[in-house]
């Protein structure tokens, strides 16, 4: 199972950031202004996030140090980005790298169908309205309680934050702001894991304001109400892994069969289709004269496996197009962007006879690329080991392509 391991690595490069900032102290500050630089490296929906968060973070310091050794400061955390942009050029992928940070802009347009400002105002209202779920998806309604915290102790000490010098509210401010900041990181998908790894350092000033509660019985009824919440999302089907592992974890297993996912744990017959699949790719390369592919699924290990052995005309890893089919669209969008003369490379490519395709039985005439149609007249048909996850897929070879 794969996991979202740029979250999890950022989540530790904010902590320790912040943890550098806590200090106070000048040499801290400077290398927690390298820390920042270095999670755009890890996530590059976080680029105007730490932008931001570093112009707050230059407020504070000019407050605390004046203007000594800020030109170093600014440098230590451009200099992750001069390195990772001198990359890019040096290998001439600067214009791949821009026309991928243009995904989400192309799937609101074409997938979700708002504009910036009306997805904004429908994330908001998510949280808003999150009291309706609070049984279904309570860890929802329990970060729209921490933003709320949050802007509350930025409103109520806004004087000391503006001229006090306490370390204190100072700190805890800056957590506020930066908690904020990061809501943009779950703004494409409101998941439990993008809010628990990037919203949950306002956790602490929530639980700050509760501490500082005078009133005993209140403070009580906050930390009871607060470890409900927090309980709850452990029988949340929707976020609790180990509720939906259950019963199936059992019966996956691991195979060394294929090298780049060896360490995963699948079900039997998942290991089958993949092996079954890797097992025709060998015939083919080895007793037909074919050179490129094209996977039409919506599984990328199919494109990853087809790869090691054969070139390909997709810059995306996966497409697919079935009648009724809700993800058409997405699919859609992003081929039309990214790949958008892919159908035309296909073509000339099937008069020569050398692709073949792996896709969906549905698709073993036809298929819709790119608003035109694609056939496979002089193709036939290899079905692959049928499984709940993948369904029938199937790979077309040139009548020619003899792999019995």
């Amino acid at each position: 199972i794969l996991k979202p391991w740029h979250n999890y690595l950022l989540f530790f490069l904010i902590s320790y950031y912040l943890y550098l900032k806590s200090f106070f102290n000048l040499k801290k500050d400077l290398q927690s202004s390298f820390v920042l630089g270095i999670g755009f490296l890890f996530s590059e929906t976080f680029f105007l996030a730490s932008i931001l968060i570093f112009i707050v973070d230059l407020k504070y310091y000019i407050k605390f140090f004046k203007y000594e050794k800020i030109v170093y400061k600014i440098l230590l955390f451009l200099l992750p980005f001069f390195v990772f942009f001198s990359y890019l050029l040096a290998q001439n992928i600067y214009q791949f790298w821009i026309n991928q940070s243009l995904t989400f802009p192309t799937l609101l347009e074409g997938f979700y169908q708002k504009g910036i400002i009306e997805f904004i105002l429908q994330y908001i209202k998510t949280f808003i309205f999150s009291f309706e779920k609070i049984f279904s998806k309570s860890y929802i309604f329990l970060f729209f309680v921490v933003f709320l915290s949050n802007v509350y102790f930025l409103v109520y000490n806004y004087k000391k934050i503006f001229f006090s010098s306490n370390k204190k509210v100072n700190i805890l401010s800056f957590i506020s702001i930066i908690n904020l900041i990061l809501i943009s990181q779950s703004l494409n998908n409101v998941a439990v894991f993008k809010l628990a790894t990037l919203s949950s350092f306002g956790i602490v000033v929530l639980l700050y304001l509760i501490s500082n509660q005078k009133d005993y019985f209140i403070k009580n009824t906050y930390i009871i109400i607060l470890i409900l919440f927090s309980s709850m999302t452990f029988f949340d089907n929707d976020t609790n892994s180990l509720h939906l592992k259950r019963n199936n974890e059992k019966n996956k297993i691991i195979k060394n069969d294929l090298s780049f996912i060896k360490y995963q744990k699948y079900e039997e017959n998942i290991w089958n289709n993949l092996n079954s699949l890797n097992q025709i790719l060998v015939k083919i390369k080895k007793d037909c004269n074919i050179k490129y592919f094209a996977n039409f699924t919506n599984d990328a290990y199919y494109y990853f496996l087809s790869n090691r052995y054969f070139d390909n005309m997709q810059k995306l890893f996966w497409y697919q197009n079935i009648a009724g089919n809700w993800q058409n669209n997405y699919f859609n969008t992003l081929s039309t962007t990214f790949d958008n003369d892919l159908e035309e490379k296909i073509e000339k490519q099937i008069k020569k006879n050398n692709i073949f395709f792996i896709t969906d039985l549905i698709n073993q005439n036809e298929i819709l690329l790119n608003g035109k149609i694609i056939t496979f007249k002089n193709y036939k048909i290899h079905g692959l080991n049928f499984t709940n996850f993948h369904k029938k897929k199937i790979i077309l070879v040139p009548n020619e392509c003899n792999i019995e």
